[in-house]
């Protein structure tokens, strides 16, 4: 690593990154003042403890945030979207704006010389998964995010047209008596994780949102909308979905503009990793059968992919110290419900009970064998 990195805006990128190894400072140039984007932070590395319950590639919820200026400084400031009035009146949309907090998240100067370029490292270092809060949580003692034995992690600055991503190493100091600190961590006082900080371009229009039914079976996200009729709920229930259009609207079977494609974690080892991306191809028929033709397909992630990556669906091999659970969600846009990011967290000490389990089912032991 030379003393930068920079990522050059061609072809054009989101929000253009530069990251130096020498000073350790990271500076993005940001695309526009006022103009909301999302903003997720993700676990590169974790902790390892099902009970803890911060996995490798967990995601946090989605902000809706923007930068706005003041002067020759640059505010990155939360937008509330829990309290709404989804009204063409901007009078009426104001009101409910102005009625309940927003945060600002970050603010710093301007650079001189520049009209746009602003130092992040602070925001970059800062815990946003929530790390020191969940050890608290779960009765591990109480840890506080040390300063000075926490960086960017200049190599993995990353723009792209749609997004750009920025990765920290945290370290975090504690008692180091907790149980489950004490069985996952090299050091049980010295806790170092990765935060990876994405910055997304909001998906474009042309998507629907889709009222949430109770019976779908599905889930649901939501927000207070003050411009509903008198006589209606205030909680607007939106079901959260993946854009997927036909090429061909009014055909009853059509192909799709854009498929559905999970990558499945390249640490997965075989044989499971090929029953995982069978079984996950079995959904392909689902898709085919209700009238969209190659909408949907699992693969292999090619070498290199980041499970944490907002570009992509993923299915992540999950390492922890104790068997649990599995599990699914999305990254959301909460103004609409679109899924942009969809992603799996398989428990990989899972197959291994499902094999005692079957053995216990079967039974395939001879009579009077110990």
């Amino acid at each position: 690593i030379c003393s930068a990195i920079t990522i050059a805006p061609n072809p054009p990128v989101f929000m253009p990154v530069q990251a130096s190894a020498d000073s350790g400072k990271l500076l993005i140039d940001i695309p526009g003042w006022n103009q909301p984007f999302l903003m997720v932070a993700t676990l590169e590395n974790a902790l390892g403890s099902n009970d803890i319950g911060l996995d490798r590639a967990a995601n946090g919820n989605p902000m809706l945030v923007e930068f706005r200026r003041v002067g020759q400084k640059a505010f990155l400031v939360q937008r509330n979207t829990a309290f709404v009035a989804d009204s063409a009146d901007a009078d009426e949309a104001r009101a409910a704006k102005d009625a309940f907090a927003e945060s600002v998240l970050w603010a710093g100067p301007i650079l001189p010389g520049t009209p746009a370029r602003v130092d992040i490292t602070a925001l970059a270092t800062t815990d946003w998964v929530g790390v020191a809060d969940r050890l608290q949580a779960t009765e591990q003692g109480g840890y506080r995010l040390d300063g000075d034995r926490s960086s960017i992690v200049p190599e993995d600055a990353r723009s792209f047209p749609d997004n750009s991503d920025v990765t920290a190493l945290l370290t975090f100091t504690g008692p180091g008596q907790g149980q489950y600190v004490q069985q996952i961590a090299a050091n049980p006082q010295i806790l170092s994780v990765k935060q990876r900080i994405s910055f997304v371009r909001l998906p474009g229009g042309g998507f629907t949102p889709r009222a949430y039914h109770p019976a779908s079976g599905g889930y649901s996200i939501g927000r207070y909308d003050f411009a509903q009729p008198i006589t209606t709920n205030l909680d607007v229930r939106l079901q959260p979905r993946f854009r997927l259009q036909k090429t061909d609207p009014t055909a009853a079977r059509s192909t799709v503009v854009k498929p559905i494609v999970f990558y499945l974690d390249r640490g997965t080892p075989e044989p499971i990793r090929s029953a995982l991306l069978e079984g996950a191809n079995w959904w392909a028929e689902a898709f085919d059968a209700a009238g969209f033709i190659g909408g949907f397909r699992a693969e292999l992630a090619p070498p290199g992919m980041s499970m944490s990556d907002a570009r992509y669906n993923t299915i992540t091999w999950t390492h922890r110290a104790t068997r649990g659970w599995s599990y699914g969600g999305g990254l959301i846009d909460p103004r609409t419900g679109e899924i942009f990011k969809g992603y799996v967290n398989l428990g990989s000490q899972r197959v291994r009970q499902d094999l005692l389990i079957a053995e216990g089912i079967l039974a395939p032991y001879k009579p009077g064998a110990d």
